[in-house]
């Protein structure tokens, strides 16, 4: 009986697709996130007026 609970309560190991699926939407979403944080750099230096460095 306990480990009829155990087993309902406790999760078996992750496949390897899984791993490999999970690891391939981390690299997705840190590209996206890496092109939104430069994106939002290059808007943000635009409104500064663009790259100079005669201040």
């Amino acid at each position: 009986m306990i480990r009829e609970v155990a087993q309902g309560v406790i999760r078996g190991e992750t496949s390897e697709a899984q791993k490999e699926r999970v690891a391939g939407l981390q690299k997705a979403d840190n590209a996206n996130r890496l092109r939104m944080k430069k994106t939002h750099s290059v808007k943000k230096t635009a409104r500064k007026g663009g790259s100079r460095s005669d201040y």
